[in-house]
């Protein structure tokens, strides 16, 4: 092609160009897929059903079907190039699946979990027989050389796989990680799926092999011996030298570069030895160590250019061989039913069967068989496989793909049915590395205050938080108190494979997670007790994570992070990390079972200046004292902590909008009580009213009282602090003034004020909203 050929001002079309037209077809795909993804994740649906639809869409089932737009934009020439991408694509992404099977997990409960799981293989296969007999004689070419037992062993297998990436994320949203259905349920599905893959193989290599089983069985030992060479040699030398590697990044580039080599010579040793390449990826994946976080931290290099633009491009590929139009007459929309219920009543019945003989109750057990019905992303490999292979036509591959979108889509809103979140309560929504420390003594929830020990959650959605977090846990702390940290990691729930590993490893992710670690080296710094705690879910559920952690460690104060950000449309201008916004922040505060603190951070975590002596720069620390509400009673707790680090400089602006100057006094005295059965003495945590909390404060050489009075209290607080707060500053002010002080004669409200004109850090403490509740 000349250099002008194929292009604009050449009058050819562009689309000449196979390099053009590749990455129009991809932007087509990816672009289109990813509009597509949008209304199907409102419905709870896997986004490979996206890619899938868009495939049948621009296939010849729709858009292909018109000369023109099949001539120009797939034209049959390019499809092959735009397989060899797609395959390519699918070999790392078998490579990301066997990453994810911790082949250790298989020992885990391994009785229960082969039971759970050869019930339902068995069940499926022999229920699959006639299935099979009838697609066979239907919908199989006349004449066909393929054996029909190859056929039936291969729609068995089609029919009983689990999906595993599909199941992990089904059960972590469902919050059903650390409970007994949802370890039974991965335990069992990895035997499932290591069976699968081990007679596809062989299904596969007889194929291959023009239907000889003595050259498929040596084929296939071929394979299981190259993967015992991966387990026994390659992986202990892997082992080792991540363990002696002097370099800081965990998978540096070299190691990529290992992998990459590894998984190409495999994945090429299983296509020459008669298999597909993908099954030589998948034993690689399998040997990667998942200790030292470098299973994660390798997927998480890979998995964005593989998922994002490797994978629509395959199971669109793979849309284009599904032949809707071939769907047209009664009896195949029969084999569609039949084989549906067949896959469905095999694998929910065998499953449910071996759940409930092994002492689940019912709905836990009819759990069990909808999670293990879970087919998805990986039925549709399976499927590929086999019409690549020949073993089945495009009818029963149509036919089958239809049974596995059914299966897909059904499978949340069925589980949710039967095993609604309400037979389990809100389940364990976090993981422990260790049994959280002792709180003997500790207060009823509701308030700061304790007798013994205060118990502290740290919420920690991302590392940006962790200074701000550090440095106001550390000024809690005093010599009189003892402080107990809850560090409750945040992880964000999403498409991404790293995200599933997190949620499927939880005690993984609490040893090697960099953010839970540096909170722990900090506690060991300072003296103070962290227990880590991990959540991984959807950001909109992260307020129901904090408010069960927080009973769960029955915690007498929530610390939730906050960032300032320009736009209003979150929380009043912060950063979106799934804790700022606005109807977040209320959640937590509505349903928390103890006193909460909104921080927001503008520089405060990062001056340091506890413990020092020398070169001392002041920090202030103002508190907007009202005098009539609980939370300003929680406001100054929090404050008398504070008030135990003589570098503080604490200021109590005792605020009334009275002009009579005798009106403040008894503004002031309002008697607030909380816990009255709480004793009285020197410690501020054991102190009954406002008023005592401020007397005991006043006493102090860093505390200094200040009344201030106005009719415009906001406007009078505003002049007063102008000019006096820097970034390193503090104000302390309780929620309900937050929220209501201000307007109507005032030039501000107090809540924009604090969110989007203060230089210094705030926090907002707010007394328990459901005290009457514990």
């Amino acid at each position: 092609m000349t250099a002008s050929a194929g292009t604009i001002f050449s009058g050819l079309s562009p689309l000449v160009d196979p390099v053009g037209l590749f990455l129009i077809q991809a932007l087509i795909i990816i672009a289109f897929s990813r509009a597509l993804a949008a209304p199907l994740a409102y419905l709870k649906l896997p986004k490979v059903l996206a890619e899938i639809i868009v495939g049948i869409i621009l296939g010849p089932s729709a858009l292909s079907s018109i000369p023109a737009f099949a001539n120009n934009v797939f034209p049959a020439a390019s499809l092959p190039p735009l397989q060899l991408a797609a395959d390519f694509g699918l070999i790392f992404y078998f490579f990301l699946i066997g990453v994810e099977l911790d082949v250790r997990n298989l020992f885990k409960n391994k009785r229960s979990a082969a039971i759970v799981s050869f019930s339902g293989i068995i069940l499926t296969f022999v229920i699959s027989i006639g299935a099979s007999k009838a697609l066979y004689d239907n919908l199989m070419p006349i004449g066909t050389t393929i054996p029909f037992v190859s056929f039936l062993f291969f729609i068995g297998v089609a029919t009983s796989i689990t999906a595993f990436p599909v199941l992990v994320r089904i059960i972590s949203e469902g919050k059903l990680m650390s409970n007994k259905i949802g370890q039974l349920t991965l335990a069992a599905a990895q035997v499932d799926d290591a069976f699968a893959w081990g007679v596809l193989i062989y299904i596969i290599a007889w194929i291959n092999n023009t239907n000889n089983p003595v050259k498929a069985l040596a084929t296939t030992g071929c394979i299981v011996a190259w993967g015992l060479v991966l387990w026994f040699i390659i992986r202990p030398i892997f082992e080792r030298w991540i363990r002696h590697s002097d370099s800081s990044d965990v998978v540096s580039q070299f190691m990529v570069f290992v992998t990459f080599i590894l998984v190409s010579i495999s994945a090429s040793f299983a296509s020459m030895m008669g298999s597909h390449a993908i099954f030589g990826a998948f034993f690689v994946g399998l040997i990667i160590p998942h200790g030292h976080g470098f299973a994660l931290n390798l997927t998480e290099k890979i998995e964005d250019i593989i998922t994002v633009i490797f994978l629509p491009l395959y199971f669109a590929y793979s849309g284009f061989n599904t032949r809707f139009d071939y769907l047209n007459n009664g009896t195949i929309w029969g084999m569609v039913v039949l084989v549906t219920v067949v896959a469905c009543f095999g694998k929910i019945v065998g499953c449910m069967s071996a759940a409930k003989f092994l002492g689940l109750t019912v709905r836990e057990s009819f759990a069990v068989g909808i999670l293990m019905n879970t087919k998805g992303l990986v039925e549709l490999i399976v499927l590929n496989l086999g019409l690549q292979s020949g073993v089945i036509s495009v009818q029963v591959f149509t036919v089958m793909v239809v049974m596995a979108v059914i299966t897909t889509a059904v499978t949340g809103p069925l589980l949710s049915i039967v095993y609604p979140t309400s037979l389990y309560g809100r389940g364990s929504s976090t993981s422990r590395l260790s049994l959280p420390p002792t709180n003997e003594g500790a207060a009823k929830p509701g308030s700061i205050q304790w007798k013994n020990h205060l118990q502290i959650l740290v919420a920690l959605p991302n590392m940006h938080v962790v200074p701000s977090m550090m440095a106001v846990s550390e000024m809690i702390q005093n010599k009189l108190n003892p402080l107990t940290i809850h560090a409750l990691r945040l992880i964000q729930l999403n498409d991404r494979t790293s995200s599933l590993l997190m949620a499927s490893e939880l005690d993984q992710t609490l040893r090697n997670d960099a953010i839970l670690n540096v909170f722990r080296t900090f506690g060991t710094l300072y003296g103070l007790p962290v227990n880590p705690l991990v959540a991984v879910s959807h950001t909109d559920e992260f307020a129901e994570y904090i408010v069960s952690s927080a009973i769960d460690t029955q915690a007498n104060l929530i610390i939730v992070p906050w960032h300032p950000h320009s736009n209003d449309d979150v929380a009043d201008g912060f950063e979106d990390d799934g804790l700022s916004k606005r109807d977040v922040a209320e959640a937590i505060v509505n349903q928390s079972p103890c006193s909460v603190a909104i921080f927001v951070d503008r520089g405060f975590g990062g001056f340091s200046r506890i413990g020092q002596t020398n070169d001392v720069v002041s920090q202030s620390v103002y508190v907007l004292y009202f005098g009539e509400s609980g939370d300003d009673h929680e406001a100054l707790l929090f404050t008398s902590y504070l008030s135990a680090h003589v570098e503080l400089n604490i200021c109590i602006l005792r605020i009334s909008d009275q002009k009579d100057p005798a009106q403040i006094a008894a503004a002031g005295a309002s008697q607030i009580t909380v816990n009255k059965d709480v004793g009285e003495d020197s410690q501020p945590g054991r102190i009954r009213s406002c008023t005592q909390i401020i007397e005991s404060l006043a006493i102090k050489a860093n505390v200094k009282i200040e009344d201030l009075t106005s009719s415009t209290p906001v406007g009078a607080i505003v002049d007063r602090l102008a000019g006096n707060l820097s970034h390193h500053d503090l104000v302390v002010v309780g929620d309900s003034n937050y929220k209501t002080r201000g307007g109507i004669n005032e030039k501000k409200l107090l809540r924009n004020w604090v969110n989007r004109e203060l230089k210094a850090s705030s926090v907002v403490v707010s007394e328990s909203k459901i005290i009457e509740k514990i």
